[in-house]
């Protein structure tokens, strides 16, 4: 019974079987991640192939796709940096290799010390230079860190052609609550108007430690001809927080005797919150003068409050 069963299934499938035609799938590469050429290491635009130093670039697409809120979670996928939690961000720099670095925002090394502070609301990418810096930016140190591992370079976005309407809005653990946003509108055929911002306020494992961030990057462009670009970047950025004191040995590591909870805040009551108040301006005029030759103009404000 069972090879007759068999048979005839085999002699059914044969009836129904058809030819089908032939199918064709088409699709472009996905190059969001590729990076081809960078001017971080070398203030010009330059294929990264010819640039004499290692060179990691993070672009816009991956921090979206990881959903990075800070600095340091954009450069988890950068070997040899150092992750800072966001409780530390009065205490801890970034370390390239060991060593201290330096944060450059669109060409112009940032005043203070607390690296992690950056928003990326509207970073367009961020490119980390390992290894000494010091004849891009001076070997006395940027802020208050030498470069001698290397440097943090942000490019934030700039206005475009193009018209683009972000709003976002996140909560999460810790009563974590934010929105942020990213309108780029284009005036005529040559100019063009950009603002980006972002809001955001959370505590933390830690009792009384919170974090909190107010950020407005308004920017105006003007490209009268594809060999002409002037292009006016405004910055205002907030951060406030209270600082943590981390945690003793005895009752964490060594709990022999007692044990603190990881939430335990050792500080003291009362304590006043610690604001971090960035603004400046940043102007760049790039002109096209022959098929060999461009030149390039900066010129930038930054002001730095700590309290």
């Amino acid at each position: 019974m069972s090879t007759l069963v068999a048979g005839c299934f085999g002699v059914a499938c044969a009836e129904e079987a058809t030819q089908l035609g032939t199918i064709e799938v088409k699709a472009a590469a996905d190059s969001g991640y590729v990076v081809k050429s960078v001017s971080a290491g070398t203030r010009t635009d330059t294929p990264v192939e010819h640039v004499p130093q290692s060179i990691i670039t993070v672009p816009r697409a991956m921090v979206e796709d990881q959903g990075s809120k800070t600095l340091s979670d954009a450069l988890r996928n950068v070997s040899n940096v150092n992750t800072i939690d966001q409780r530390d961000a009065n205490n801890v720099v970034f370390r390239i290799r060991g060593f201290t670095s330096a944060t450059v925002v669109d060409g112009v090394a940032m005043k203070g010390n607390f690296t992690n502070q950056e928003s990326l609301v509207n970073a367009e990418r961020i490119d980390v230079i390992k290894g000494p810096s010091g004849a891009l930016f001076g070997s006395q140190g940027v802020g208050g860190y030498g470069t001698t591992g290397g440097i943090v370079a942000i490019t934030t976005a700039e206005p475009s052609q193009e018209i683009v309407r972000k709003i976002g809005f996140k909560v999460g653990s810790y009563g974590e609550m934010g929105t942020n946003f990213d309108i780029n509108q284009p005036l005529d055929s040559a100019w063009a108007f950009r603002v980006a911002g972002e809001w955001s306020d959370s505590d933390s494992e830690t009792d009384r430690v919170y974090l909190k961030r107010r950020a407005l990057f308004p920017s105006l462009s003007w490209a009268p001809s594809n060999d002409t670009k002037v292009v006016l970047r405004l910055r205002y950025l907030e951060n406030a927080t209270l600082d943590y004191s981390a945690l003793p040995v005895n009752g964490t590591l060594n709990t022999s005797t007692y044990k603190l909870p990881r939430s335990t805040f050792i500080g003291a009551n009362g304590l006043p919150e610690s604001t971090n108040k960035a603004q400046g301006a940043n102007l760049q005029w790039s002109q096209k003068l022959t098929d060999t030759w461009n030149f390039s103009f900066l010129a930038a404000y930054n002001e730095i409050k700590l309290d």
